[in-house]
């Protein structure tokens, strides 16, 4: 398991969020096809240059866009407790 995901994932749950981590088996074109089939909004990139810049990549599905936020704007970007 990829513990700093894990992490990230905890801390957007108690946030309100609704989240699913992928497995291990980790490619990113299925874990995109995943997300599309499940009806996700967005898909959040946590790799290994990622963790290191405590920065994240959040590509919006419907539109394609995506964007690189820090760790402590997560939340807000999608939607969590207190956030509007």
């Amino acid at each position: 398991m990829n513990g700093p995901a894990a992490k990230l994932v905890r801390e957007l749950r108690a946030a309100g969020l609704v989240i699913d981590l992928g497995d291990e088996s980790f490619k990113l074109k299925k874990s995109f096809e995943a997300a599309e089939r499940a009806g996700a909004k967005y898909i959040l990139i946590c790799g290994e240059n990622e963790v290191k810049a405590d920065a994240f990549n959040l590509k919006e599905l419907a539109t394609g866009v995506q964007v690189t936020l820090p760790r402590g704007e997560l939340a807000g970007k999608l939607g969590g407790v207190g956030n509007g």
